[in-house]
Protein backbone atom coordinates (compact mmCIF):
# COMPACT_ATOMS: atom_id res chain seq x y z
CA UNK A 1 0.00 0.00 0.00
CA UNK A 2 1.20 3.83 -0.88
CA UNK A 3 1.48 5.96 2.00
CA UNK A 4 1.68 9.46 1.00
CA UNK A 5 -0.16 12.43 2.24
CA UNK A 6 -2.13 15.33 0.11
CA UNK A 7 -1.08 18.53 1.67
CA UNK A 8 -3.39 20.49 -0.96
CA UNK A 9 -5.45 19.50 -3.65
CA UNK A 10 -6.15 21.98 -6.26
CA UNK A 11 -9.14 22.16 -8.59
CA UNK A 12 -8.41 21.37 -12.05
CA UNK A 13 -5.13 18.91 -11.27
CA UNK A 14 -5.14 15.97 -12.55
CA UNK A 15 -4.87 12.18 -10.97
CA UNK A 16 -5.30 8.66 -12.46
CA UNK A 17 -7.06 6.37 -10.86
CA UNK A 18 -6.45 2.61 -10.05
CA UNK A 19 -7.74 1.76 -13.41
CA UNK A 20 -5.39 4.03 -15.28
CA UNK A 21 -8.28 6.50 -16.35
CA UNK A 22 -7.35 10.27 -15.64
CA UNK A 23 -9.20 12.07 -13.36
CA UNK A 24 -9.53 16.01 -13.12
CA UNK A 25 -10.08 17.55 -9.44
CA UNK A 26 -13.36 19.67 -9.06
CA UNK A 27 -12.95 20.65 -5.46
CA UNK A 28 -11.86 18.84 -2.09
CA UNK A 29 -12.41 19.26 1.21
CA UNK A 30 -9.94 17.33 3.87
CA UNK A 31 -12.86 14.36 4.00
CA UNK A 32 -13.24 13.73 0.35
CA UNK A 33 -12.11 14.70 -3.00
CA UNK A 34 -14.83 15.74 -6.06
CA UNK A 35 -13.01 14.72 -9.57
CA UNK A 36 -14.48 14.04 -13.34
CA UNK A 37 -14.01 10.64 -14.47
CA UNK A 38 -15.31 9.44 -17.58
CA UNK A 39 -17.18 12.92 -18.01
CA UNK A 40 -18.69 11.71 -14.80
CA UNK A 41 -18.76 13.47 -11.17
CA UNK A 42 -17.38 11.07 -8.90
CA UNK A 43 -16.51 11.16 -4.85
CA UNK A 44 -13.89 9.53 -2.78
CA UNK A 45 -12.62 9.46 0.12
CA UNK A 46 -9.82 10.81 1.46
CA UNK A 47 -8.40 7.73 3.18
CA UNK A 48 -9.42 6.01 -0.49
CA UNK A 49 -8.01 9.15 -3.09
CA UNK A 50 -4.41 8.72 -0.70
CA UNK A 51 -4.12 5.16 -1.37
CA UNK A 52 -5.53 4.66 -5.39
CA UNK A 53 -4.85 7.84 -7.35
CA UNK A 54 -1.42 8.98 -8.58
CA UNK A 55 -1.01 12.65 -9.58
CA UNK A 56 -0.23 13.32 -13.77
CA UNK A 57 0.07 16.07 -15.79
CA UNK A 58 -2.72 17.54 -17.75
CA UNK A 59 -0.44 16.10 -20.79
CA UNK A 60 -0.30 13.10 -19.85
CA UNK A 61 -4.41 12.85 -19.35
CA UNK A 62 -5.11 14.38 -22.79
CA UNK A 63 -2.81 11.59 -24.21
CA UNK A 64 -4.64 8.78 -22.05
CA UNK A 65 -7.66 9.93 -22.67
CA UNK A 66 -7.45 10.38 -26.77
CA UNK A 67 -6.13 6.71 -26.40
CA UNK A 68 -8.98 5.95 -24.61
CA UNK A 69 -11.51 7.41 -27.56
CA UNK A 70 -9.25 5.80 -30.14
CA UNK A 71 -9.65 2.26 -28.61
CA UNK A 72 -13.58 2.73 -28.33
CA UNK A 73 -13.49 3.71 -31.86
CA UNK A 74 -11.59 0.85 -32.98
CA UNK A 75 -14.46 -0.84 -31.22
CA UNK A 76 -17.13 0.72 -32.70
CA UNK A 77 -15.49 0.27 -36.02
CA UNK A 78 -15.05 -3.64 -35.61
CA UNK A 79 -18.65 -4.19 -34.38
CA UNK A 80 -19.99 -2.50 -37.42
CA UNK A 81 -17.72 -4.70 -39.23
CA UNK A 82 -19.34 -7.88 -37.71
CA UNK A 83 -22.87 -6.55 -37.89
CA UNK A 84 -22.13 -6.07 -41.31
CA UNK A 85 -20.80 -9.29 -42.07
CA UNK A 86 -23.42 -11.54 -39.77
CA UNK A 87 -26.08 -9.69 -42.07
CA UNK A 88 -24.46 -10.13 -45.21
CA UNK A 89 -24.11 -14.15 -44.46
CA UNK A 90 -27.69 -14.64 -43.28
CA UNK A 91 -28.67 -13.31 -46.78
CA UNK A 92 -30.06 -10.17 -45.10
CA UNK A 93 -29.54 -7.11 -47.66
CA UNK A 94 -27.04 -4.51 -46.23
CA UNK A 95 -27.99 -1.23 -46.75
CA UNK A 96 -26.30 0.32 -49.50
CA UNK A 97 -25.17 -2.83 -50.94
CA UNK A 98 -25.98 -4.18 -54.52
CA UNK A 99 -27.72 -7.69 -54.74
Amino acid sequence: MKSRLFSFLMPGEYYSDCHGAPCKILRATHEVIHYIRNGRTCIASMGRFQHEFEPMTKVQAERIAEEIETAEHIEKLRSMRRDRNTQASTGIAVAGTMP
